[in-house]
This record gives structure tokens, C-alpha cells and sequence, in this order.
């Protein structure tokens, strides 16, 4: 039996969002704005693809019913898929430069309420305006392609608004969030040119598979922040630093008066200072060395130190660079200050990993303590 092209097309592309969306729910990972936003938006695609698929079923006999639906809802709802697509590029601007605030999201709300309303109205009128089915074949309405270069240009305009924050997006990623766009306005080019293939949604799935290796994945390992390694590596390897049996030490730091930064700065200026807690740190410890941005405002750091010496002056070797920090920003309208409590950890029974990540808490609140009295 010979299948269609686009039987094949459709087949292999929903195989592969249904791959993503499955590996992107990981049990145990943490399922953090980014990886909600990017499921929701492959949902969007599958069902757009689930009804393309239905559209290309014979418009007659018992199929009827669910190809004129099919065609309906991909014409009526695919540019709510471009809303799905900026709802994920914002979760990723950083700071204040939302896209909440910008004119794309507002345009794009109007252009797909105005297209679901004209559809709808074509669908229920008998207009033809869209879409036809003369003898039971799919014919394009003259308004096809006015609205085939909309969609097109809402693809230009994304692209546009990612260059233009591109400084608001972590560096690592700005290279796939630049091909996003352009793989679905390949696609969506080659499916006006071409009748009959189904180009759209095999790009869309293209790019959100260069989103998934190149952004997702690194975000599971990665705080998109600070550039940091994320809590749930750290403590992955934490563990096998404990099952090794070696001494090791770890230090624990805070950002002392953070929320007065936010609070009397704003937010924007509170990334900046965790930016640059998570650089000085990189750069003060080795290179082989863990630096992990914990929660909030703390970070951990893993080191090779076997003695409590050693630890000791790792840690005022870190105080004597951030004190030459802000010496080198002497303008900056507060002083960055860091508690860090350090703890070497030795192979005794009973010392786990919570119990080690507690005794490190204590070591740094009793640092930050001994700031704050001498305030």
C-alpha cells in the first residue's frame, strides 16, 4: 500500500512533538515556567496538526463531517499558535522587557480574534472566502493568501522583537531562540507554495526540537540567569561526591540586604547583582570547582579542599574579591556584600546529603549573623 506524502509528513511529526512533550515531563525535573509554556505550545501544535490531518481526509461519506472540521479549525485557530510561541520566547526575557508591554502581543491578539471571527463567518455564510470543496476537492479562497502572508509576518515580527531583547535573554541561548522563527517561516512559506504537503507544522516541530536540545535541556542543568549550574545538578552531583567516600568541602553564600537592592533598586538591578555574585564566584574558585545558584539570592560551591584550612582561605579569598568588586564600582548606588559559610564534609556515619546541606545552612547564617552585628 502506497501512503500519501503528507500521511508520512504528519505521521513523523506528531511522533516527534509527542516525543518531546513526554521528555520534557521527566518525573522528578522541576516543571518551571519554561518547561510549562513550551509544553502548552507543543499541545497547540499537535492540535493543529491533529486537525490538518483530519482536513485531508475525503470531504465526503463518513469522513465528511470530520474533514470540514478539520480544515475549520486549522484556518480558524493556527495564528492562537504564534500567541502559545511568544508565551514561551517571554518566559525568557529577563528583567522588566516583557513582551506584555510590547505592541506584538496586542496585534496578535486582534489579528487571531479577527481571523477566528472571519473564518467562523466564511464557515457558517458558505462564503468561500478562506477555503472551498467544489466537487468535494479543497480549493484556496481568495483571501488564502492575504492571510498566509499575515501569518508570515507575525513570524517576521517575533524574529524582530527576539533581536531587539536579545540582551535580555541569557547569551547561551539567543542562537536557537533566532532559528525559531525562521524554521516556522520556512515552513509556513512552503506550505503556501506548495499544495498538497504539509511543510508548517513539520518546521514548527524543527524548531521546537532545536529549542529542546538547545535551551530546554541546558535549562534542567542550567540557571538561565546567572549561567550558574542549577540546584537539581548540584545536588546530583552532590550525591556523588558523598557515595565516593572522599572528603570534600562545600560553601554556602547569600547576598547580604538583597531584598533592600530589589526594593530600593528594583528587580532589574537585583539580576545584576546576582550576575555578578555568580561571575566573581566562577572566577575565584577553580575552574573544576561546582558553583550552583541554590534558590533565591544563595549559591553553593563544591571544592576539593580535604582540610578545614584549606576552606578557610577559600573563603576570605572570595571576601577579598568582592571587596575588589566594589572598589571597581565605586558609582554603584549599594555595596555588594556576600555571607558564606563553609563545611567539610568527611565520610561519618549518618552524614548524608540533607544532613551536610544543613549543617551548611547553619555555617552561613552564623556568618551573616556576625555581619549584621557588626553593621
Amino acid at each position: 500500500m502506497e501512503l500519501e506524502s503528507w500521511v508520512v509528513t504528519n505521521g513523523y511529526t506528531f511522533a516527534l512533538l509527542l516525543l518531546l512533550f513526554f521528555v520534557n515531563r521527566t518525573p522528578g525535573r522541576h516543571m518551571n515556567t519554561h518547561a510549562v509554556t513550551y509544553n502548552q505550545l507543543l499541545l497547540m501544535v499537535m492540535g493543529l496538526l491533529i486537525a490538518d490531518t483530519l482536513g485531508r481526509l475525503p470531504h465526503a461519506g463518513y469522513t465528511k463531517f470530520w474533514a470540514f472540521f478539520g480544515t475549520y479549525f486549522v484556518f480558524a485557530f493556527d495564528s492562537v499558535g504564534y500567541y502559545f510561541a511568544v508565551r514561551y520566547i517571554e518566559s525568557w526575557i529577563e528583567g522588566d522587557r516583557r513582551l506584555r508591554d510590547s505592541i506584538i502581543r496586542n496585534l496578535l491578539i486582534l489579528y487571531s480574534a479577527i481571523n477566528v471571527i472571519l473564518v467562523t463567518f466564511a464557515q457558517i455564510a458558505g462564503t468561500g472566502w478562506f477555503y472551498s470543496f467544489p466537487d468535494d476537492v479543497y480549493t484556496r479562497g481568495p483571501l488564502f493568501l492575504p492571510r498566509g502572508i499575515g501569518n508570515l509576518l507575525f513570524c517576521v515580527a517575533v524574529e524582530a522583537y527576539i533581536i531587539m531583547r536579545r540582551r535580555h535573554i541569557n547569551a547561551a541561548y539567543r542562537p536557537a531562540f533566532y532559528c525559531f522563527p525562521v524554521f516556522v517561516l520556512i515552513g509556513g512559506f512552503m506550505q503556501i507554495a506548495f499544495r498538497g504537503i504539509q511543510f508548517e507544522y513539520a518546521g514548527t516541530a524543527m524548531a521546537l526540537l532545536l529549542l529542546y536540545t538547545q535551551v530546554q535541556l541546558k535549562d534542567a542543568d542550567e540557571d538561565f540567569l546567572t549561567g550558574a549550574v542549577s540546584r537539581r545538578l548540584f545536588e546530583s552531583v552532590l550525591q556523588e561526591r558523598i557515595k565516593s567516600k572522599k572528603p570534600f568541602g562545600g560553601i554556602m553564600i547569600d547576598i547580604d540586604y538583597f531584598k533592600s537592592i530589589n526594593d530600593n533598586f528594583g528587580h532589574s538591578e537585583g539580576d545584576k547583582a546576582l550576575r555578578e555574585t555568580a561571575r566573581l564566584l566562577k572566577g575565584t574558585f577553580p575552574k573544576k570547582s561546582v558553583v550552583s545558584r541554590f534558590g533565591g539570592d544563595e549559591f553553593m560551591i563544591l571544592l576539593d579542599d580535604a582540610d578545614q584550612e584549606g576552606l578557610t582561605a577559600d573563603i576570605a579569598r572570595l571576601y577579598e574579591a568582592v571587596e575588589r568588586e566594589n572598589n571597581r564600582h565605586n558609582l554603584r548606588p549599594y555595596r555588594l556584600q556576600l555571607s558564606a559559610g563553609g563545611v567539610l564534609w568527611t565520610p561519618n556515619p549518618g552524614d548524608d546529603m540533607d544532613a551536610f546541606l544543613k549543617k551548611l545552612d547553619e555555617a552561613m547564617y552564623r556568618e551573616k549573623e556576625a555581619h549584621h552585628a557588626a553593621r
